[in-house]
């Protein structure tokens, strides 16, 4: 009886205490509802009885995110130091994140039962759309509460010698092995939802003009050509000759993607026990100008997920670093990496640039104080992977030569010389008069770029039968106009810094091949999420930000843990963009795609890497000592 009874009073006294706690958190969610709601209503229509309105009358929508923000501020607060004031963490950055996060979760839920019930089961009454947002509310308030008490406010771990406290390789508890291994599943499950949803969405595959020429090619409709990557078209038609179905190129870039995610998250996690940064990891997808071009059949997607792919593999190698793994898992991931390096430069041959400080990264966080030989033999192995796949595919899918290269100097031509000056030129004359028509009507149009397509009278093989002949103009015309010719590049180049356009790829083209979006109203969905955020925060689809934030990167990577892979990303978005000066043909925002999700990266590593020391580099070979992690203090009973 009396151990019967003590259980009984313990589970009364647990239930007394939740109840406590669940009822100080209601009153906190909704005192924040007042302030959601009334902050709102006032910012906008004024005080009762006024008649000219709020200060934000004219802004409803600042208005809401301001209130929004207000009351989140609120709630924080209020659960912080009322309903857990004894339960805070000891970083209150990493509090704060992992609150929005919950949030955010909780908003998600909210919007999904409505989406739900207007979307999956066509219910469009108001009676519907109230009783899906009651369940939605019930069920994020419940979702919200237990994260809260999970997640959010954890009392901070004793410091000094305690079974908990463990050091890597040496004496880790069984629970505190399953807490990591709980949070593993749990961003597995996290990146495994955000991959399904994503191909849910872009089903079969968003598709350009170019994306569909690209699958005539897979489907062996029309010939194959150089003028898009033919790698492209090739591990396309292998994908539809396995599973019947175009959407399969689909799954797998987007499996790419959030598997890289999802590799860095978790690095993030082992490297410095923060799950709200190992969260942002992953959130880095959701993000508007990040998921807009997710699931387009792009080359310039296919090269950025590669290149983060890469970085995924080096992250890896910075993680196991200190363990001393054997030569095989180093030139096992080494050869991982590079495979992932050359597809990017097969697929998109400017990402040279970009991936070249992505292969130091990886040699660097492999090897730390890699040795002449090592470089050489690393430099090689990327050599080849880039030289035999090209070889090949050369020789054995032998591609129609399209001569693309002399696109960029027939835009040259027409926007450097002036029609007077093309008039005189010494080429053929049927050239000749397509010159001066296609600056003309560039002129007329006010084309600044992409003459081929938007001004050149095409003949019937393209650029094949011209491309001799505007090369040797250009070479003679250029070395006589370089002032007028840099003029014009930095012109271009400008434009796509502060006007950079195309942020949104709507659904597939229309086309004959009968391939139509699957869910349109998913489209509808994503395209009012990304162009709401360019209207309203249009710098994060410029190109100067991301080359401003590249520069901070490279310039001040900080000191932490993470100062090399942060110094990389920003070496390599900065070349990705200048990259562009001299070859641009076009101002669209997937040109900038790379350095944007890079640099996202690269400031999350350098907020997260703060004050966690940079782990000294080990030599080749050399064997890895007892290396503490700046979250896991030594234990005194263990010298």
């Amino acid at each position: 009886m009396p151990v019967l009874e003590s259980v009984t009073l313990r589970a009364r006294d647990a239930i007394k205490g939740l109840w406590r706690e669940a009822a100080k958190f209601g009153v906190v969610g909704v005192l924040a509802f007042v302030v959601d709601n009334g902050g709102y209503n006032l910012l906008v229509f004024g005080l009762p009885g006024g008649a000219a309105g709020g200060v934000m009358r004219t802004a409803p929508v600042q208005a809401s995110v301001v209130a929004t923000a207000v009351a989140a501020l609120f709630s924080w607060v209020g659960n912080r130091y009322w309903t857990y004031r004894g339960r805070h963490r000891e970083k209150v950055t990493e509090e704060l994140v992992l609150f929005l996060v919950a949030n955010g979760a909780g908003l998600a839920i909210t919007a999904g039962t409505v989406f739900a019930s207007r979307q999956l089961l066509g219910l469009d009454s108001a009676l519907s759309d109230n009783t899906a947002r009651i369940i939605g509310w019930v069920l994020a308030t419940l979702f919200r509460f237990y994260a809260y008490r999970r997640y959010v406010f954890v009392a901070p771990r004793p410091a000094g010698p305690h079974p908990a406290v463990s050091i890597r390789h040496m004496g880790q508890t069984g629970w505190r092995r399953r807490g990591r291994q709980h949070w593993t599943w749990a961003l597995t499950a996290v990146a495994a939802v955000c991959w399904a949803a994503t191909v849910l969405v872009f089903a079969p595959g968003y598709l350009s003009p170019d994306s569909l020429d690209q699958l005539r090619q897979a489907r062996g409709m029309t010939q194959l050509t150089d003028w898009h990557p033919p790698v492209l078209a090739l591990v396309w038609r292998a994908l539809i000759a396995v599973t019947g179905s175009i959407t399969s190129l689909l799954v797998v870039q987007s499996f790419v993607f959030w598997a890289a995610l999802w590799v860095l998250a978790r690095c993030v996690w082992r490297l410095t026990a923060s799950r709200g940064g190992s969260l942002a990891v992953l959130g880095l997808g959701l993000l508007p100008y990040v998921l807009t071009f997710v699931g387009v059949v792009w080359k310039d997607v296919h090269a950025a997920f590669a290149l983060l792919a890469a970085c995924a593999v080096a992250f890896t190698g910075l993680l196991l670093r200190d363990r001393d793994p054997r030569p095989a898992v180093r030139w096992g991931l080494l050869a991982l990496g590079v495979l992932f390096l050359a597809y990017a430069m097969l697929v998109r041959k400017n990402a040279f640039l970009a991936a070249i400080p992505v292969f130091v990264m990886l040699v660097l966080a492999l090897w730390g104080t890699p040795g002449r030989r090592t470089w050489v033999t690393c430099t090689a192995a990327l050599a080849a992977a880039l030289v035999v796949p090209a070889a090949a595919i050369s020789l054995f899918a032998a591609p129609l030569q399209t001569k693309q290269g002399a696109q960029i100097m027939l835009d040259d031509l027409v926007h450097v010389l002036t029609v007077d000056e093309l008039r005189s030129v010494d080429v053929s004359p049927a050239l000749r008069d397509r010159l001066v028509a296609s600056a003309r009507e560039c002129e007329r149009v006010g084309a600044l770029s992409d003459a081929y397509w938007a001004c050149y009278r095409r003949p019937a093989d393209g650029l094949r039968g011209d491309s001799d002949a505007i090369t040797s103009l250009w070479l003679r015309e250029m070395s006589g106009h370089v002032p007028q010719y840099l003029q014009y590049r930095l012109l271009l180049f400008t434009t796509l810094l502060f006007e950079t356009d195309y942020v949104y790829k709507a659904g597939i083209t229309r086309n004959d091949l009968g391939v139509e979006v699957a869910h349109p109203r998913l489209e509808d969905l994503l395209g009012t999420y990304v162009k709401g955020m360019a209207q309203d925060l249009p710098w994060l689809f410029r190109g100067w930000f991301w080359l401003a934030v590249a520069l901070v990167l490279t310039i001040r990577p900080g000191r932490g843990v993470f100062a090399m892979p942060v110094r990389a990303l920003g070496v390599s978005s900065a070349a990705y963009i200048l990259g562009y000066l001299p070859i641009m043909p076009a101002t669209d925002y997937r040109y900038v795609y790379w350095p944007a999700i890079a640099c996202s990266l690269g400031m999350l590593l350098l907020l997260l890497g703060r004050g966690r020391p940079a782990p000294p580099p080990t030599a080749p070979g050399a064997t890895a000592g007892r290396t503490l992690t700046a979250h896991e203090p030594a234990d005194a009973g263990s010298q």
